[in-house]
């Protein structure tokens, strides 16, 4: 469970945003924040017709600590602009791409109601796969890039740009300790590596893709890919920013 590092509360100047990737450990992520620093504190706001005017009642809410949500760092970005508080420092956490599509397809085949569940209830691993990338594209190919970027191009050089600028810290789901050590400074905080939830019970694995949509994915992936490579390269990447907010937190 996540823990706070010798009873340090980090708070910043204006509340850091995490982006939760889809199917990228930020279910876990956020609870074990929220079982620390309370409910309350961590708001969940997922991207919405009323993300801007939420986000922006969020920030002016003095016991909000940390915002969370399915959001991109473009959105994010508008709603703290229009709030007049400046572009948000935020972190996330990356995971690869193909281990993403499997998971979003064995949620979507367990989860009645969710946007793609029929499809996927009804599809193998191949066919949900070329299913999602001739009808939404934007949720795999490339999509860790685009929701990273300063404005949705979805390529390793937009995204590594803004998370140089912008974020404090990015890890990957792999190697989560190595982001623990950014974590319990930046934020006097750490996760347990260990500890997922909403994690599919009865799942397939990527050995179920066939070589051939096998590398379909692997071509429409990437520059997630490349991402991904950067980012465990170092273990955890921290950004400019981190080293700008703990100065002034």
């Amino acid at each position: 469970m996540l823990t706070p590092v010798a009873d340090r509360r980090v708070r910043h100047i204006k509340p850091p945003a995490f982006i939760h990737l889809f199917k990228a450990a930020g279910t876990s992520i956020q609870i074990q924040m929220r079982t620390v620093l309370g409910t309350d504190a961590v708001p969940k706001i997922n991207d919405s017709r009323s993300f801007v005017a939420d986000v922006g009642a969020a920030l002016d809410d003095p016991s909000v600590e940390i915002i969370c949500g399915h959001f991109s760092f473009a959105r994010i970005n508008q709603a703290y602009l229009a709030a007049n508080k400046g572009s948000p420092v935020c972190f996330t956490f990356l995971r690869d791409p193909v281990d993403r599509l499997v998971s979003s397809y064995n949620y979507f085949r367990e989860t009645a109601g969710e946007k793609w569940h029929d499809q996927a209830a009804a599809m193998s691993l191949d066919d949900f796969a070329l299913f999602l990338l001739d009808n939404d594209p934007r949720a795999i190919c490339n999509h860790q890039c685009q929701e990273l970027s300063a404005d949705h191009t979805p390529t390793f050089a937009a995204a590594r740009a803004n998370i140089e600028a912008h974020f404090a810290f990015v890890g990957s789901v792999d190697e989560m300790e190595a982001a623990n050590r950014v974590a319990q400074d930046w934020l006097g905080l750490r996760w347990d590596a260990g500890k997922r939830l909403n994690v599919s019970s009865h799942g397939v694995t990527r050995r179920r893709l066939s070589p051939t949509v096998r590398a379909r994915v692997a071509a429409a992936t990437a520059e997630d890919q490349e991402l991904i490579a950067f980012i465990r390269d170092r273990g955890c990447f921290v950004g400019q920013a981190a080293e700008r907010t703990a100065k002034s937190a």
